[in-house]
C-alpha cells in the first residue's frame, strides 16, 4: 500500500515470496511444513487486502518451487515447496506443496 500510495499505484508483480524453514520429515516420508504454509497464507491475505484497497497487483509467485542453492547458506536452507533430498536427489512435495496447488486450483480462496 505504500507504493500504491506513495508512487501513484504502479503495476506490482510480487516474484519471490517465501520463507526457509527446517523442513520436518517424516518417517514416512512426508514433509509437515506448517509454518511455510501459515507464512504463505498470510502473505496472499495481504496481497488480497490490498488489492481491495486498490493497488494494482497483477501477479504473485511462491519463491521457490523446490528446494534449491541459496547463495549467502548453501544448500542448508529449504525455501522449495518440494522437498529435495540432496544425496539422493529424491524430490518429494511437502505439505505446502500440496496446499498452494489448492490455493491456485480455487484462484486463491484455498486460505
Amino acid at each position: 500500500m505504500r507504493l500504491h500510495k506513495g508512487y501513484g499505484n504502479p503495476t506490482l508483480y510480487v516474484t519471490e515470496n517465501g520463507v526457509a524453514f527446517e523442513d520436518n520429515v517424516t518417517k514416512e516420508g512426508s514433509v509437515q511444513d506448517d509454518d511455510r504454509i501459515v507464512f504463505i497464507r498470510d502473505h496472499l491475505i495481504s496481497v488480497y487486502r490490498a488489492i481491495k484497497d486498490g493497488a494494482t497487483v497483477k501477479g504473485y509467485s511462491v519463491w521457490s518451487f523446490i528446494d534449491n542453492f541459496e547463495w549467502d547458506y548453501g544448500y542448508s536452507p529449504r525455501f522449495g515447496l518440494v522437498h529435495t533430498d540432496y544425496q539422493t536427489q529424491k524430490r518429494t512435495p511437502k505439505k505446502s506443496y500440496y496446499w498452494y496447488k489448492q490455493v491456485i486450483a480455487n484462484n486463491g480462496f484455498a486460505f
